[in-house]
């Protein structure tokens, strides 16, 4: 039997070496290199699984993106244009865990499905769940039912508020970081400016100006953005 997520690092190396064969990658997973349309992203701070997932899910026809941790996880979520259909994370992880993510990820996409996974049996939220170690198949299966259910809703996956509450400090903390930066940024444009002699500056100048500018409005626009998360978020709920 083959687990993924397995605690045993001889284990995990094992099943690593196997689908590393491909014959027995092949028999073991029943390749299809056709392309389902749907897109997942795995988060985990665990490479070795992080990879064993990806490899698995991929070759089952789904485009797949990874990210080992939730601030990696965030990033990818807003840069990536087309639609994300699930998140499949793990829960416990440095800094953020995998529940607060979910949290973040579901006011920025409300009609993404989440999965979590976990090498501990219980956890304090309401949203669909496979504990760690686990076949492929049980994964498999666990993916096409959370895909064919209803979209999951903000009161059951918080029962007891703490995941609201620490999702308010995390987009608070977001928007006073992005407040920083703007503020940084408009005094640097400023001081480039101030220190820039009177009438036409040399061509030099001229780019400093331009760069000191452009990084200035990333900025504004970066905390714009902050200002409007945590604003849905709190008429949300």
């Amino acid at each position: 039997m083959h687990l993924v997520g397995q605690a045993v690092s001889p284990v995990t190396s094992k099943f690593r070496d196997f689908l590393s064969r491909p014959v027995g990658l092949a028999r073991y997973l029943q390749v299809n290199h056709g392309d389902n349309g749907l897109t997942v992203l795995v988060v985990d701070d665990d490479r070795s699984v992080l990879g064993l997932t990806e490899t698995v899910l991929r070759s089952r026809g789904y485009f797949v993106m990874t990210a080992a941790s939730p601030h990696v996880a965030l990033e990818k979520i807003r840069l990536f244009e087309g639609e994300i259909h699930l998140l499949l994370t793990d829960i416990v992880m440095p800094q953020v865990d995998g529940i607060t993510l979910a949290q973040q990820v579901l006011v920025e996409r409300p009609r993404i499905r989440v999965l979590l996974m976990s090498g501990y049996s219980e956890t304090r939220s309401r949203l669909p769940f496979l504990r760690k170690p686990f076949q492929v198949r049980d994964l498999l299966e666990k993916i096409s039912a959370v895909l064919a259910a209803p979209l999951p809703r903000f009161p059951g996956t918080d029962p007891d508020g703490k995941v609201a509450a620490e999702t308010e400090n995390f987009l608070t903390a977001e928007l006073d970081a992005a407040r920083q930066r703007y503020i940084d940024a408009s005094r640097k444009f400023l001081h480039i400016t101030k220190d820039s002699p009177q009438g036409i500056p040399a061509s030099d100048g001229i780019l400093r100006i331009q760069n000191a500018s452009a990084v200035q409005q990333r900025a504004f626009e970066e905390y714009q953005r902050a200002r409007q998360k945590l604003a849905d978020y709190l008429e949300q709920k």
